[in-house]
């Protein structure tokens, strides 16, 4: 009986070594044949080198060279000196994750924006995709600060012109290309920023976003519809909800103390 060896989580490289075990103490193997597949599907496949085009290999580790990313499953097959051939199992003995590709991070910049920037604050919004083993962190920095790592919508009230940088890391450690932007703030002041004023919605279900713009702490939160009575919601509330609003323009107003 021969197997593979555990693997890494993740591999960032499209080639790699598999380590195999021989499982038997008196008889010597002369061979083993490595078989693979992608994505826990398909049928199972004999792995080949232009060296190896038998798929014989008789040492360990054996180079695998991932044709692209994906999860993949292995298995070996052993002979020994004697041409005793184990039985070909068809499960995996070890899986790991192959992912080469950097993820991809973009950015939404909204706020009352003038001639010459935003006026009083703004928001931005990170959104960032690894379509192999996912996103482990999106990271940014104001200005050359420190990087934080990105939870939610951050605003700015400066004013003047800022740099803002981004980046994401994937789970497997492939880490983004650093991207900027600027932005102006002109009249700066803490408020409330919303990134669709004046949108149309399509039914009376409707959730509304927003971003305080603050750097001091709040003691309360509200919002008022319609010009109604102020309703209390918690302090890191991003967004209020509506159900069953009737046609026609209505008004949201946010109040943060």
């Amino acid at each position: 009986t021969t197997s593979v060896e555990d693997l890494d989580d993740y591999q960032t490289a499209s080639s790699f070594p598999v380590s195999f075990v021989d499982n038997d103490p008196w008889v010597a193997m002369d061979y083993v044949k490595l078989y693979y597949r992608v994505n826990g599907s398909g049928d199972w496949v004999l792995y080949t080198t232009t060296g190896r085009p038998d798929g014989k290999f008789d040492s360990s580790p054996i180079m695998f060279n991932s044709p692209g990313d994906g999860r993949y499953e292995f298995f070996t097959q052993g002979t020994d000196v004697e041409n005793v051939t184990e039985e070909k199992r068809n499960a995996a003995d070890a899986s790991t994750i192959v992912d080469t590709a950097s993820p991809v991070t973009s950015i939404a910049i909204y706020g009352d924006e003038g001639e010459s920037g935003y006026i009083g604050a703004a928001a931005f919004n990170l959104t960032s995709a690894d379509s192999t083993s996912g996103i482990e962190k999106t990271s940014y920095r104001i200005d050359g600060g420190g990087w934080m790592t990105y939870v939610s919508n951050v605003g700015i009230s400066t004013n003047g012109t800022h740099v803002v940088e981004y980046r994401a890391e994937d789970k497997a450690g492939n880490v983004e290309d650093v991207k900027n932007v600027t932005l102006t703030i002109y009249q700066g002041s803490p408020g409330i920023v919303f990134p669709e004023p004046g949108k149309n919605h399509p039914d009376g279900d409707v959730t509304i976003h927003f971003t305080v713009v603050d750097s001091a702490a709040l003691s309360k939160l509200e919002y008022s519809l319609d010009g109604g009575a102020f309703v209390e919601i918690p302090l890191n509330s991003t967004s209020v909800s509506f159900n069953g609003l009737g046609n026609g323009a209505h008004s949201l107003t946010v109040k943060a103390t």
